[in-house]
């Protein structure tokens, strides 16, 4: 159960509108829909807000403190776990992340979270709530990793521009 003061953002992979209203009707009255939201209906009565847009859960993550990415119980595997770590987001997400080269390294290091089943999400995401201290450590731990894993578009450019195939 989330603390009574947090909210959760859904950014569900298919966004068809029979996906997004079984979605909603799944929180029976507590959620609401991004395009629902004006200046008259903010939405602050709600515990959850339902993203059905594509193209702005990159810069939702800011306001995130734990984030859960889909796609890890599937054979396509997770999806992009750098999106929610570059924002010092600690993450979780199922074990079908082999193909993923940064999941790996960062969840070999603990900074990333792979789980099994529902069990194993709901006590990962119990620590990460209850324990201030392995909270923020993980949040330093994926700032560092992030800031010291920067820069490869420079070495790319730098190296493009060294062949000649920025002329």
């Amino acid at each position: 159960t989330l603390p009574a003061d947090w909210k959760l953002i859904i950014a569900p992979h298919e966004i068809s509108t029979d996906h997004i209203s079984k979605l909603k009707e799944a929180f029976d009255g507590s959620a609401v829909l991004f395009s629902e939201l004006d200046a008259e209906h903010t939405g602050a009565d709600k515990k959850v807000l339902i993203i059905n847009n594509i193209g702005m859960l990159s810069r939702l993550f800011a306001y995130g403190d734990i984030a859960f990415i889909g796609g890890g119980f599937q054979k396509g595997g997770i999806h992009n776990i750098l999106e929610p770590a570059a924002f010092a987001v600690p993450v979780i997400f199922g074990t079908i992340y082999e193909k993923f080269v940064e999941a790996k390294e960062m969840a070999s290091l603990g900074y990333v979270f792979p789980v099994n089943n529902a069990a194993e999400c709901s006590a990962m995401l119990n620590k990460l709530i209850t324990d201030e201290v392995f909270h923020k450590r993980t949040s330093d731990s994926l700032r560092s990793f992030m800031q010291q894993h920067t820069g490869a578009t420079q070495l790319i450019m730098n190296e493009l521009d060294k062949h000649g195939w920025l002329k």
